[in-house]
């Protein structure tokens, strides 16, 4: 859209200058901490328990999302396993 006074142009006074500098923690900053296995000795057909945290560094809470879980066999490249939970929200700041 154009603006116009009259016959003049009023493009030239179309300038903003932000308060700040947007940083990375303006944003929901997630990742996983301390992934771990509960199940001491995995074995063939066992179930195996995994744990982790989510954890946000951001200054805004994440909002909803999904940690995907992907399992593959570190000899063959199969992958066993790959599906995710919903999360509805992580708060900021850790």
């Amino acid at each position: 859209m154009l603006e116009f006074r009259g016959s003049q142009s009023g493009e030239t006074n179309n300038v903003s200058t932000p308060q700040r500098s947007p940083s990375s923690r303006d944003t929901p900053t997630s990742s996983v901490h301390a992934p771990r296995r509960r199940t001491t000795e995995p074995a063939i057909g066992n179930v195996v328990t995994l744990a982790w945290d989510d954890v946000n560094s951001g200054d805004f809470a994440s909002g909803a999302y999904n940690d995907l879980v992907v399992v593959r066999n570190n000899t063959t490249g199969a992958q066993l396993v790959s599906t995710s939970f919903a999360v509805s929200s992580v708060a900021a700041g850790g």
